[in-house]
């Protein structure tokens, strides 16, 4: 989390991620010590209103999500709560749900290292704590509750989310503009193959990837993409779910449920799993190759193997 996110953020800016640190010291016990982080901030502010971001408070939410939620409220001395959820088409999610993982650690399946096509159909569950999330909230909470679906955006993202934020129809597209521009994306095909490389040699590939995900994707690089059984599968297990969901939704905002039909002719499936250790036209450049080379020097100076000897 850095400084500048935690500013913004306490200014009812636009931020990244800044709440992820709040989650970390409460899991750990650290209750405390994350109050003081904010307070102090909300105090050097003089504001009692905050904005908080991360894609894990919902999975964080979910095993509880009105107890857990009374607790950030009791914590922060928070006297209402507006929550914007933002959801993604199952298959499109599940895809990039894994590439992101992959940058961080595999995603697992039976205890054993999930290939995407298992992450698809056996692992991804997302909508499942996004039902516990609607079902608790709405039943138990007086959270102010809103849903969006990414998927089924026709307008920039950021006018909707001033609408929700300041509760009106506005023209603002963006009143902070980042120092630098932030690149944010998920791994390529190519990416993923060296990650899953790394970690297979017990490597975090985090060591290499917290860096690529810097820089522009190779153009070239196919996009992932997975088996037509795989994405059958996802949808015959989440259908109910999804289902379930829809009805608690304006119809704009609806899961996209697809037929086999759909499935067939989706660009994110195709007739073999693009991920495949023996492709022939995986695509790493100079600037990642460098990095490669020179984080996997560092891990292993940290590990105490010697540099190799160059005379």
């Amino acid at each position: 989390m850095l400084p500048e996110h935690r500013t913004q953020a306490l200014r009812c800016e636009p931020t990244s991620g800044n709440f992820s640190k709040f989650i970390a010291l409460c899991a750990t016990g650290k209750e405390t010590e994350a109050l003081t982080i904010y307070h102090k901030l909300a105090s050097a502010y003089a504001t009692h209103s905050l904005l908080f971001s991360s894609e894990f408070l919902l999975e964080w939410l979910a095993p509880s999500p009105s107890g857990r939620l009374s607790s950030i409220m009791g914590l922060l001395g928070c006297e209402q709560v507006k929550i914007l959820l933002y959801i993604r088409n199952p298959l499109e999610h599940a895809i990039s749900s894994y590439a992101q993982f992959t940058s961080r650690r595999l995603p697992q399946a039976n205890n054993s290292v999930a290939s995407l096509g298992d992450y698809i159909g056996r692992v991804y569950n997302i909508p499942g704590q996004v039902l516990r999330l609607v079902t608790d909230l709405k039943a138990s909470s007086d959270a102010d509750f809103t849903i969006i679906n990414y998927s089924n955006l026709t307008r920039p993202i950021s006018a909707g989310f001033f609408e929700w934020l300041l509760g009106e129809h506005t023209t603002l597209e963006s009143p902070v503009k980042p120092k630098t521009p932030r690149i944010n994306r998920s791994l390529s095909r190519s990416e993923i193959e060296v990650a899953r490389l790394l970690a297979s040699k017990n490597i975090p590939p985090s060591i290499v990837t917290d860096r690529w995900l810097g820089l522009e994707p190779s153009p070239n690089d196919r996009p992932l993409s997975t088996t037509l059984d795989s994405a059958k599968a996802l949808y015959q297990r989440l259908g109910p779910t999804l289902s379930q969901i829809n009805k608690t939704l304006p119809a704009s905002e609806h899961y996209q449920l697809m037929t086999e039909h759909d499935l067939a002719a989706s660009d994110l499936v195709t007739s073999s799993e693009t991920l495949d250790s023996s492709a022939s036209d995986l695509t790493i450049r100079s600037p990642q190759i460098e990095i490669l080379v020179e984080e996997l020097l560092r891990y292993g100076f940290r590990k105490g193997i010697s540099r190799p000897r160059t005379d």
